[in-house]
């Protein structure tokens, strides 16, 4: 592992030989007594550089062989700048991921990235935190005074360049590529190569971001500066070894999950754009290897990522796959012949999910993504069928299976039951929770992704709490490890029996600090033509032990209103959702929204800055009691202007049968009949007299 030494903040400028070019690059000075080495010329000299071996014809080969390594890096830059453009500008990740979600890698997580304001070192980094550095920037700094790792770390990212960069291009003004330059020097001065990972706080050089840097930012900013009179041709030859110095980095070090796969990007960028490197063809086939091991090893054969969170799969997943497979066919790479309908699977997954508006849910660790434009433009590269089709418009239930996803659709409303696994990263512990949508707008919701620091409030939003799940005792869940990464799918029952669809699913639950301590937990729901939804709750505590319990549903919505069993969910001028509880012993109803003090209870991470907004969460709690628990919560949506015209009317709770009536003045009474074991196994829906629906619940 490499020595660690302290940067000062004020380095000094040496010269740094390249095969006898000048290079003015700055140093820091080393402020240890810790032995750092200088940084190495030999990283910069084209014999170490560059391939003539591959490239025998080439002009700056043939200066090579002469003993002339001044000539060789004049005459390959040279072509850099006038030779055809190493990536195609359309396929760039910044250029894709704008394309695809409307919003570029640039301008997430609440970065202000402003060209004029980077010019004068002005930086709005990670979750809106600014810093002004003055007359240099310290690449180890962390503006967040230890709030978050993630400034630093996106700092290193280098997303501004491509700011600096479009700017550049629509004005033609020095400043913009001035600026660019400055930062690459200073860069490359305080930032070498580590011999370790660089995974760790403060570091230039973890791997995820050094895949973003080389497979995002660093060719869409060399492909606008390449041209520039305004950047000197010793910029351009440091930028293409210090693209081979990430490649080798990453070549060394990578890890899983998404970060590999932005990691196989960048790698296969620097192999891809840049084939002249020694050792180009082996980092861009170590790409492609790894990019379809990791397809193999990470995605469901239902087309789910394992971290069940669709940002990450679409923004972080796919995207990468695409630009890099683009890459490759520019340069005639051989992708694995399964690539391209292994993409369209992934895909589909997404748009199986998608609301009707096509935007998937923000679960897990995941704002939510509209994945419209990105079918759209699958379904013309690659001319699939299954990619025409626009399943968050289909009007049919679906069942994503390794996902756990049963998808209630009906031509006014839309709802998910998850029943699928934790996952393996960035996972939110709502086990069973369920999610809904009618005549246009959201009602209960998963509260999305947090900002990725320590706060109070950020570990909430990932906690059971926040989650529309049931609750024992106040205490949280526990994450269970054993539904991580399951091998088969999870059990869920999922029947379509046209005007009724039913789903479920049973879980043992775990409780954070409560060694041991278990209960079940069965949910049921039922989606009911005409009418809305039901919802049977079963839940089982130890034995011979009293327990209160807390149903969750964060709302959002604009108000809710309450009653004594039921509540109103209101959006100001548009559709409302009517919500009645009835069980086996007495509870209470209320509603928490932007609390935080005795618990913290209604927040919600909004939009891509990931603001934390106050919204409703309705709780229904119930009186401490011994024995298995029971309650059923009708949700009944209208549209703007009506009121729901039915409700529950009476219910019994035996052994083994629950049983619900519902009601109204204009409606005809709705008689559910439910009934099982240690599970439900059967269940009947009459509407009057007619028996509408009988469905056998056994796969969960």
């Amino acid at each position: 592992m490499r020595q660690k030494a302290t940067m000062s903040l004020c380095p000094i400028l040496r010269k740094l030989s390249v095969g006898g070019i000048l290079f003015a690059v700055a140093l820091p000075t080393l402020e240890s007594s810790m032995s750092e080495p200088d940084v190495s010329a030999e990283i910069y000299q084209p014999e170490t550089v560059l391939d003539a071996e591959r490239f025998p014809d080439a002009a700056w080969a043939e200066k090579l062989k002469a003993g002339d390594s001044a000539g060789a890096i004049r005459v390959f830059v040279e072509e850099l700048r006038k030779g055809a453009s190493r990536i195609e500008p359309r396929e760039s990740i910044p250029s894709i991921r704008k394309r695809w979600f409307g919003v570029g890698i640039n301008e997430v997580g609440g970065m202000n990235l402003d060209a004029d304001a980077v010019v004068d070192l002005r930086y709005g980094g990670a979750y809106g935190i600014e810093h002004q550095f003055e007359d240099e920037i310290d690449w180890h700094y962390d503006a967040s005074e230890g709030r978050t790792n993630e400034w630093t770390w996106q700092l290193n990212r280098h997303l501004h360049w491509i700011n600096l960069a479009d700017a550049y291009r629509e004005t033609g003004d020095a400043k913009y590529a001035e600026a660019w330059e400055r930062e690459l020097r200073s860069w490359l001065a305080q930032c070498r190569r580590p011999e370790d990972s660089g995974n760790y706080a403060g570091s230039p050089w973890r791997t995820l971001d050094t895949g973003i840097r080389a497979g995002s930012s660093w060719p869409y900013a060399f492909e606008v500066f390449r041209q520039s009179p305004h950047v000197t041709d010793e910029a351009l030859w440091l930028l293409v070894c210090a693209q081979r110095e990430q490649a080798l980095h990453l070549m060394a070090s990578t890890t899983g999950g998404n970060w590999k796969i932005m990691e196989s990007n960048g790698l296969g960028h620097a192999g891809m754009m840049f084939p002249e490197l020694r050792g180009a063809r082996e980092f861009a086939e170590t790409a492609i290897e790894r990019v379809q091991e990791e397809i193999d090893r990470q995605f469901y054969p239902d087309g789910t990522h394992q971290e069940f969170a669709p940002h990450y799969a679409a923004a972080g997943c796919i995207a990468n796959f695409y630009a890099l497979a683009r890459i490759a066919e520019k340069n005639d790479f051989t992708l694995p012949e399964s690539f391209w309908d292994d993409l369209v699977v992934m895909t589909s997954a997404l748009g199986r999910i998608a609301d009707p508006e096509g935007v998937a849910p923000g679960v897990h660790n995941s704002p939510p993504i509209d994945i419209v434009d990105l079918y759209r433009d699958l379904a013309a590269s690659t001319g699939h069928s299954t990619l025409k089709e626009r399943p968050w418009l289909s009007e049919e239930p679906d069942l994503v299976p390794w996902g756990g996803y049963a998808v209630l659709r009906r031509a006014d409303r839309y709802a998910i039951f998850d029943a699928g696994p934790r996952g393996t990263s960035h996972f939110h512990d709502d086990d069973l929770q369920f999610f809904s949508y009618a005549y246009g707008r959201h009602f209960a919701i998963d509260p999305a992704s947090p900002q990725y620091t320590n706060e109070p409030i950020s570990r909430h939003l990932r906690s059971s709490a926040a989650h529309n799940v049931v609750l024992m005792d106040g205490k949280l869940h526990a994450p269970a490890e054993e539904i991580r990464r399951p091998q088969e799918p999870m059990p869920i029952t999922f029947v379509n029996a046209g005007d009724v669809v039913a789903a479920g699913a049973k879980r043992e639950l775990r409780l954070v600090d409560q060694a041991g301590t278990t209960f079940h937990h069965e949910r049921i729901v039922l989606d009911i033509e005409g009418l809305g939804w039901l919802i049977l709750d079963r839940m089982t505590p130890p034995a011979n032990q009293e327990h209160s319990w807390e149903w969750l549903w964060n709302l959002d919505v604009d108000s809710v209103s309450l009653n004594d069993d039921s509540a109103v969910a209101s959006h100001e001028g548009g559709p409302e959702l009517f919500i009645q509880a009835a069980g086996d012993r007495p509870f209470s109803l209320k509603v928490s929204q932007g609390e935080k003090e005795p618990e913290i209870r209604g927040w919600l991470a909004r939009g891509q800055e990931r603001t934390y907004t106050p919204i409703p969460c309705l709780r229904i709690i119930s009186e401490p009691a011994a024995g298995e628990v029971a309650l059923f919560t009708l949700k009944v949506p209208s549209p703007a202007g009506e009121t729901a015209g039915i409700s529950i009317q009476t219910t019994e709770f035996r052994d083994g049968e629950w049983n619900v009536v519902l009601g109204g003045p204009e409606q005809p009474a709705y008689r559910i009949h439910f009934s099982g074991g240690n599970r439900v196994e059967h269940a009947e829906v009459f509407r009057g007299e007619e028996r509408v629906a009988a469905i056998s619940m056994d796969a969960h």
